[in-house]
């Protein structure tokens, strides 16, 4: 299916993003990505209007797009909202839940389990990892709180968060799905409330701690001993 403009023009942004072409904090403008994606600004204003939903960037006035950077305090405060209401929606989908919904999440859960965790493998896992628990707040029941936990979902957000997994991290993820996907079938409400709230707080641990590291890399002096010369923190954007 051939893309529109603005899908056009928002694939081009977010992979230069996700690839650090236009790392954390830089300034983009509708003026510069136009030229040099040779289209009108109105698709790419559009698209930039997309990415600050997703998460990717943030507009200000009279300053443009900035490539946005979660900091540990704010994934911290998303992750914990996140596992309270998540785990109240686990706990809602073992009891209203079919078998054929069952099912879609054991389809779901095993193409997570496919993607990897950087570059476009890490978008990818991120948008159907998004997906996943979208469809288990939507089979809770409760449609206020499907709209408030999805608001906690940017796309933006979930991939920079994967970027800190390492294979460990993302095969824990990955069972955790499998695991809740048991639970709901089973209709242990129970279970699947606790695995829910276990696996997005393990999600936030992850990422809040490789952030923290992070910064304090930032901060060491390149001469002092033990210090790692050129040292660069390049999570550029790349999960619960």
């Amino acid at each position: 299916m051939r893309l529109t403009a603005m899908e056009r023009v928002y694939d081009e942004i977010r992979s230069a993003i996700i690839s650090g072409a236009f790392p954390v904090g830089s300034r983009i403008t509708e003026e510069m990505l136009a030229e040099r994606l040779s289209v009108s600004r109105t698709p790419v204003r559009a698209a930039l209007q997309r990415l600050a939903s997703d998460g990717f960037i943030d507009m200000a006035s009279h300053i443009g797009a900035v490539v946005k950077a979660w900091s540990p305090e704010e994934a911290r405060q998303i992750y914990e909202v996140r596992a309270r209401l998540e785990a109240m929606g686990a706990r809602l989908a073992a009891r209203n839940a079919g078998k054929a919904d069952t099912m879609r999440l054991s389809r779901m859960a095993e193409a997570i389990a496919r993607e990897g965790v950087t570059g476009e493998g890490g978008t990818r896992r991120s948008e159907r990892n998004r997906a996943f628990h979208l469809l288990i707040l939507e089979l809770s029941g409760n449609s206020h709180l499907y709209r408030t936990a999805a608001n906690l979902m940017h796309v933006g957000f979930l991939v920079q968060a994967y970027a800190s997994f390492g294979d460990r991290d993302a095969q824990r993820s990955d069972f955790d799905h499998f695991d809740l996907v048991t639970a709901i079938g089973s209709r242990d409400a129970g279970w699947a409330e606790a695995v829910m709230h276990a696996h997005i707080m393990a999600a936030s641990n992850v990422f809040v701690t490789a952030e923290q590291a992070g910064s304090e890399d930032l901060k060491e002096p390149a001469n002092e001993p033990g210090a790692k010369a050129g040292k660069q923190t390049d999570r550029n954007l790349r999960a619960g």
